[in-house]
């Protein structure tokens, strides 16, 4: 899944949508079975939900849905 590039106008910024919005979207992906997600972003926003970051990808923020193995 693959979303565009936007941001919220000001006067709707800091109200939570954006969290609400990332996390449905997470508990969507794990209910569809998706493993693993990678987000194309340099904001440290997603670092409080899990993504790690990551330069062995495209895309610079990677979260995994199941325990990686070795």
């Amino acid at each position: 899944m693959e979303t565009l590039n936007r941001s919220a106008h000001i006067a709707y910024r800091n109200l939570g949508f954006a969290t609400q919005l990332l996390l449905e979207g997470i508990r969507r992906m794990k209910s569809f079975g998706i493993e693993r997600s990678f987000m194309n972003s340099t904001v440290e926003f997603y670092r409080k939900f899990g993504f790690k970051d990551t330069s062995r990808y495209s895309s610079p923020w990677v979260k995994y849905f199941v325990t990686q193995s070795n």
